[in-house]
C-alpha cells in the first residue's frame, strides 16, 4: 500500500514488522508515526518503554545534545551537560540508517532504508516533516545538516544525493556525483561545501548550493568509509586502513610526511582491548567490560561520548 487516507491523515508510507506484527503507518501531512498490532485497532499508547542497545549517535557541535539510534525501535535525544535523556521518538523497528543533527542541536534527522527520511523539531520533541524523493534512488544511507538546520543533504546507495530545504520539505537539487553506494559525509561549516565519500574508492567535493562538483578526490583502492574536515583539511579513511589527507580548497592531496603530520596534531581516541576500552591519546583509557558500538571526542578536547548498550556515556578528559 503506497497511500490511504484515514480521516484527515494521509498515509504516506507504511511499514509492517513480522516479528512484532506490529504496523507503522507514516503519515506525510500530519507528519505523526502511527502504530497499531495486527489483531486490535486501537493505536498504542505512547509511554515509557525499554531501550534497545544504540547503533549510532550523533552530538551537536556544541556539545550540548546527542542524537542516537537504537536497534530497536529508538530514535533517542540526550542532553550532554545534565547526562539527562530527553526524549525518545517512535520509529520502525530496524529500519533507521543513519541520524544527524544540527550545531545548536534543535534540529534532528533520520534516514529510512525505504528511502524516506525524517525531520524532527528537537526542541518541541515532534516529528516536523517526512521527506521522500519524486523518484526512489535506492535506500538513504548517510545524512548530514547544515550548521543552522535549514538544508539537509541525503545520500544514497545508488551514489546519488538530495539537497533539501528542511523548512519547506522540498528538494532543491538531485545530484549523481558518485557510481556506488555514499558511504561517508561531512560538511565544511565555513561554506557551503559537502564531501562524501563512496564505494567506488573517491571522494566528491561539492557545492549543495549550486549542486556544482569543484573536486574528484582519487588516490584509495578500497572503499571510502570514514571522511572528516578540520582546519580546511579532509581526512579520510578506506576500508583497508589507509589514512589520507586533501586541501579542501584545491583538492590537492597531502604528501605521505605532511599527512602524518597533520594525523598526529589531531586528538585521538581509539578502541582498545577488543573494542571494550576506549584509550584517548597516549593517555587515559576508558574501560566497559563489553563492546563499544561509537565513540567521539568532542571539540572542546575535554569530553569523551561513548555508546554501549542502550547507554551513552560522557567522560572528562583531563591533559
Amino acid at each position: 500500500v503506497d497511500m490511504w487516507e484515514t480521516g484527515q491523515k494521509a498515509i504516506a508510507h507504511v511499514f509492517f514488522d513480522l516479528e512484532a506484527e506490529t504496523c507503522f503507518a507514516l503519515s506525510e501531512w500530519a507528519t505523526s508515526i502511527l502504530s497499531w498490532r495486527r489483531d486490535a485497532t486501537d493505536l498504542f499508547p505512547q509511554g515509557p518503554r525499554d531501550r534497545g542497545p544504540i547503533r549510532k549517535f550523533v552530538v551537536n557541535d556544541q556539545g550540548t545534545r546527542a542524537l542516537s539510534l537504537g536497534s530497536d525501535k529508538d530514535l533517542g535525544l540526550w542532553d550532554l551537560t545534565t547526562g539527562e535523556w530527553i526524549h525518545g521518538f517512535d520509529i520502525p523497528p530496524m529500519f533507521g540508517r543513519d541520524v544527524a543533527i544540527d550545531a545548536a542541536g534543535t534540529v534532528g534527522a533520520c534516514a529510512m532504508k525505504a528511502s524516506v527520511t525524517l525531520i524532527y523539531d528537537l526542541v518541541r520533541c515532534e516529528l516536523r516533516r517526512l521527506l521522500r524523493p519524486a523518484r526512489r534512488n535506492g535506500s538513504v544511507n548517510v545524512v548530514a545538516l547544515s550548521p543552522d538546520g535549514t538544508v539537509l543533504v541525503t545520500c544514497n546507495t545508488n551514489g546519488t544525493a538530495e539537497v533539501w530545504d528542511t523548512q519547506t520539505g522540498i528538494c532543491r537539487n538531485t545530484v549523481g556525483f558518485h557510481t556506488e553506494s555514499v558511504e561517508c559525509i561531512t560538511l565544511d561549516p565555513r561554506q557551503d561545501l559537502v564531501i562524501t565519500g563512496s564505494n567506488d574508492a573517491s571522494l566528491r567535493v561539492w557545492s549543495f548550493t549550486s549542486a556544482q562538483l569543484s573536486h574528484t578526490l582519487w588516490g584509495h583502492n578500497a572503499p571510502v568509509s570514514s571522511v572528516s574536515f578540520s582546519d580546511g583539511i579532509i581526512v579520510s579513511v578506506d576500508r583497508s586502513g589507509l589514512t589520507l589527507c586533501w586541501d579542501v580548497d584545491t583538492g590537492k592531496r597531502l604528501s605521505d610526511e605532511e599527512s602524518a603530520q597533520f594525523v598526529a596534531s589531531l586528538p585521538t581516541a581509539s578502541l582498545v582491548d577488543h573494542d571494550t576500552a576506549i584509550q584517548v591519546g597516549d593517555g587515559a583509557t576508558f574501560a566497559f567490560g563489553r563492546p563499544v558500538v561509537g565513540h567521539q571526542l568532542l571539540s572542546d578536547k575535554k569530553r569523551l561520548v561513548a555508546a554501549c548498550g542502550p547507554n551513552l556515556f560522557v567522560f572528562q578528559v583531563h591533559d
